[in-house]
């Protein structure tokens, strides 16, 4: 009997350990699913109408930005663009076409750190460094957050709050930054489970498909009768 309780909680301590370190290399699969059981990031808006919203993370380092803004301007649809200190370093003058052609802005953090592991002046640091940037480069104030990697927990949502942030996720992953074809980020979104009314959409910039992915994304959710509408008209 000894011998099995001695066996069982080696095994146990061994579970547990290994499920520390799974949560240490992929912190989104755990933080964010407490979150959500508590107080996490918005992933649909509060409506019952046929709208949706289209989001963009901007972590890439290259550039597809011109011609998204075209496809939305040509299909009167319009965008919010999380962005982060390095890409707005290296992409001033489309940080400021973004916010002239009348899309949001908002946080994805000054170096897009995981936040839930940053200590509350961090974490303000990571906000506000980028807030200064993107105030200097076009005269707005954001105050739409998306937290990096979707690591988040209910102190820091009451944290970006203190901020003057909303903290918004995604209810459509287009899975375009897994570099697929166009084809399967059209299918990832358009056929996904989760679109719905209030549904919000995450694409990126910089991926080489997602241009022409989100031609056909615009039309097919048109035909089926649902509108694109800013964060802001809704939360």
């Amino acid at each position: 009997m000894k011998t099995f309780l001695k066996t069982g909680c080696i095994i146990c301590a061994l579970f547990l350990l290994g499920t520390l370190f799974y949560e240490w290399i992929y912190p989104d699969i755990f933080i964010t699913a407490s979150a959500r059981a508590d107080e996490g990031p918005i992933e649909f808006l509060p409506t019952d109408a046929p709208v949706v919203a289209l989001t963009f993370d901007t972590v890439s380092e290259s550039d597809t930005t011109s011609q998204i803004l075209d496809i939305l301007e040509t299909n009167q649809v319009p965008a919010a663009f999380f962005i982060t200190g390095a890409w707005a370093d290296a992409h001033p003058e489309d940080v400021k076409q973004i916010a002239e052609a009348g899309h949001i802005l908002g946080s994805s953090g000054e170096n897009h750190k995981n936040m839930v592991r940053l200590s509350d002046a961090e974490c303000e640091h990571e906000l506000a460094a980028l807030h200064q940037k993107i105030k200097d480069l076009t005269g707005l104030d954001m105050t739409f957050f998306r937290p990096p990697y979707g690591a988040s927990t209910p102190r820091l949502i009451h944290l970006v709050k203190s901020c003057g942030y909303t903290a918004i996720g995604w209810s459509c992953d287009s899975m375009d930054w897994k570099d697929y074809d166009s084809e399967a980020i059209i299918n990832a979104v358009c056929r996904n489970s989760q679109l719905k009314s209030g549904a919000i959409i995450r694409m990126h910039l910089g991926i080489e498909n997602t241009p022409e992915a989100l031609k056909a994304i615009i039309l097919n959710l048109k035909e089926r009768g649902y509108d694109f509408v800013p964060l802001s008209e809704v939360l």
